[in-house]
């Protein structure tokens, strides 16, 4: 039984680089983080309140993290999912005719883990990790990972799939054609997996995947009080594009996409199955992007909208992850 979504690997160049920046762009301490470091890999994680973002410095250019750096640029790498028993979760995966590259987890210090191959999930890297210990709580005041958006070919198809691999029920599919996208929300303790197919063949996300295919997309994040973040973000010297509708045009970020955003209060159990609704004209939309000193060419250029129509209180801001190499919008 899945638990929660743990966190989300970003790969990225240079490790403490990549942390100074999320840090500010998060509005998190910027302490130095515990570093890991392996053959392949250095590596460390950053708590958010309710999940962590893993950040990966590949060493060794033949590694999984190396190539995929050298083939997509700085990006979203993987998801990790808890479960309460990666072996019974197998069992279970494959009794629903998953595609599974191993039948047992690999023992690991902080408990047991397994991957999942991409073409169980439409492209998308899925660990499933069982914990000896429970983490402890992330800060309270730090920003909450609210949803991981994946682009997708076709929504009923990657539905049935993600139904079937995480063993949830989706939301309905909901489309809004000023915006060329459907969506649909899958829960996964009190995040999301959000579902996105184009539906304007000359839009953004149609771009995205004609170019990547399906696969991770970007990061929405939560932030308590948008007007203290935003004050954040302009102390810290990070532009700032403010708009009154509800579209706008994300920037990456070293490859990671994010879309911040507050809203009211609304119970997480209802969240997701409350029928979305057209955004509010007075919902604000914002968007960082880094001093242009800062990117990387991999990276240079804007990423797609962001796709969420179906929270009229929501204040968005949008980053998107470099898309390796993902089309500019507009």
């Amino acid at each position: 039984m899945i638990k929660k979504l743990d966190h989300v690997a970003v790969v990225v160049r240079n490790l403490d680089s990549g942390l100074k920046s999320l840090q500010q762009a998060l509005g998190l301490p910027e302490a130095r983080a515990e570093v890991r470091t392996t053959p392949a890999v250095k590596l460390t994680m950053l708590p958010l309140r309710n999940a962590r973002l893993e950040l990966f410095e590949p060493l060794d250019r033949e590694s999984g993290q190396g190539r995929f750096l050298q083939t997509y640029g700085e990006g979203l790498y993987h998801l990790c999912v808890e479960v309460d028993s990666v072996d019974n979760s197998l069992l279970s995966l494959a009794e629903r005719g998953v595609p599974l590259s191993d039948r047992v987890g690999r023992s690991v210090p902080i408990g047991k883990i397994v991957f999942l191959p991409p073409q169980a999930a439409r492209g998308v890297s899925i660990e499933l990790l069982e914990k000896k210990t429970p983490d402890p709580a992330g800060p309270a005041d730090a920003p909450a990972l609210d949803a991981v958006v994946l682009a997708v070919a076709n929504l009923e198809d990657a539905t049935k799939t993600f139904s079937k691999v995480l063993d949830v029920t989706p939301s309905k599919v909901v489309g809004d054609p000023r915006v060329g996208i459907r969506t649909a929300l899958l829960p996964v303790g009190d995040s999301f997996i959000e579902l996105a197919q184009p539906t304007d063949p000359a839009g953004p996300l149609a771009r995205f995947l004609a170019k990547r295919g399906e696969g991770l997309y970007m990061l929405t994040i939560e932030v308590k009080d948008f007007e203290s973040h935003r004050g954040h973000l302009r102390s810290k010297g990070i532009s700032i594009l403010e708009r009154e509708t509800a579209t706008g045009r994300p920037v990456r970020r070293w490859g990671c996409a994010s879309n911040c955003m507050t809203r009211r209060p609304t119970p997480a159990a209802a969240r997701w199955r409350r029928s979305p609704s057209v955004p509010s004209t007075t919902a604000r939309r914002w968007r960082t992007s880094l001093p242009r000193s800062m990117w990387s060419p991999s990276i240079s250029r804007m990423c797609p909208p962001t796709v969420h129509s179906s929270w009229p209180t929501a204040c968005r801001s949008t980053r998107r992850r470099p898309r390796w190499r993902w089309p500019r919008t507009g």
